[in-house]
């Protein structure tokens, strides 16, 4: 199984009422426990500086007792939204190491769970359109990077996986009508 398709199958396990989803309050199996915090309480807590936490650029998961502990800065909505959604990805993966071959499974992790490809591409196939990184990031709440990074891993692809397809757009439908309803722009042709 992808890393693509191990996002998709935890995708389904969420509540899915919006397009930009609520990274703290992802469901885990198996009993996980996960706890999300910032630096700052978390530095508040044990006595730590935050200085000392600073060399940490955005965020990272700390294991203990089986409990897997997400902390990030405070910060940017939009990047710390990421920030969760690739620790969260860590966790599900199964990472225990900072190897540059789990990080960027844990951005595509990130990438398909906020910002899964085949709602994009039902978008734009319902819209007549590409959607724009502006409108990606909007969307999805996600950082203009994160969405034109999206993009360019999706231009550069000659095929997706379908994997889950039709229980993903079930999960998304309602969200993919509103939207292209309120977003369809009618040409009309005058003569």
């Amino acid at each position: 199984m992808t890393t693509i398709d191990k996002a998709r199958n935890f995708l389904m396990k969420q509540d899915i009422t919006k397009f930009e989803l609520d990274v703290r309050k992802v469901k885990f199996e198996n009993g996980k426990e996960v706890i999300f915090d910032t630096f700052q309480n978390y530095a508040k807590i044990t006595g730590t500086p935050v200085v000392a936490q600073r060399e940490i650029e955005d965020g990272c998961t700390i294991i203990t007792r089986g409990v897997h502990l997400i902390l990030v800065h405070r910060g940017d909505v939009a990047r710390t939204r990421w920030t969760l959604a690739h620790e969260v990805a860590h966790v599900c993966l199964g990472h225990i190491r900072d190897t540059a071959t789990e990080e960027r499974q844990a951005d595509m992790f990130a990438s398909e769970l906020l910002m899964p490809e085949l709602v994009i591409l039902e978008l734009q196939k319902r819209l007549e359109r590409e959607l724009n990184a502006s409108e990606i990031a909007a969307l999805f709440g996600v950082s203009q990077s994160a969405a034109q990074n999206k993009q360019r891993l999706m231009q550069g692809k000659s095929f997706f996986s379908a994997y889950l397809k039709d229980e993903i757009m079930a999960r998304y439908e309602r969200l993919i009508k509103n939207y292209v309803k309120r977003n369809r722009v009618s040409i009309c042709v005058t003569t």
